[in-house]
């Protein structure tokens, strides 16, 4: 580490601990996304839906209607997975890279942490809202890969929600 910043004038321990922090969180959303999978198996309700961002090809109207059409397909998917859920009372969540992100109209940002280091720590995602038929958290990051969008539903009635993701738990002796 000390060969590094003398020779390079390198950081090496806050790199080392950026790198370790952004796989720590790739893997803590990875478990996440892997409960939810698995929480959902057995109810046969679709709690996600992805769809790519590029026009087919032979889509032949103006990227202006293309983006108004992804707002109508954004809304058609979460009513599909509100009528999955048989509950209509669901927070819904778009993830995306920022270029994809990019291409939803009227999007209301709340944090925007654009290559910011805290803590010698690289922070790079973006949080807003957006609405149509229901009001949609938006979370863009560039760890996303580009090209398709996810939306996840959660169902907020408390007789659906019979699962909870903690992340860390203790046993009290």
């Amino acid at each position: 580490m000390q060969d590094l910043k003398a020779m390079y004038n390198i950081d090496g321990t806050a790199y080392i601990v950026d790198q370790m922090s952004r796989t720590i969180q790739q893997r803590v959303d990875m478990d996440i996304i892997q409960f939810l999978e698995n929480s959902y198996k057995d109810t046969g309700a679709a709690f996600h839906k992805t769809f790519d961002v590029y026009p087919q090809g032979q889509y032949a109207l103006t990227p202006t209607e293309w983006q108004s059409q992804l707002r109508t397909l954004v809304d058609f998917l979460t009513q599909e997975m509100r009528q999955s859920f048989k509950s209509y009372d669901a927070t819904f969540t778009i993830v995306g890279n920022p270029l994809d992100i990019m291409l939803l109209p009227d999007v209301s940002w709340s944090f925007q942490g654009s290559a910011t280091n805290v803590g010698g720590v690289g922070v790079n995602y973006s949080i807003g809202a957006v609405s149509g038929i229901a009001t949609y958290k938006i979370l863009s990051s560039d760890l996303i890969p580009q090209g398709k969008i996810k939306i996840i539903g959660i169902p907020q009635r408390e007789d659906y929600r019979t699962y909870k993701y903690y992340r860390a738990t203790c046993l009290a002796a």
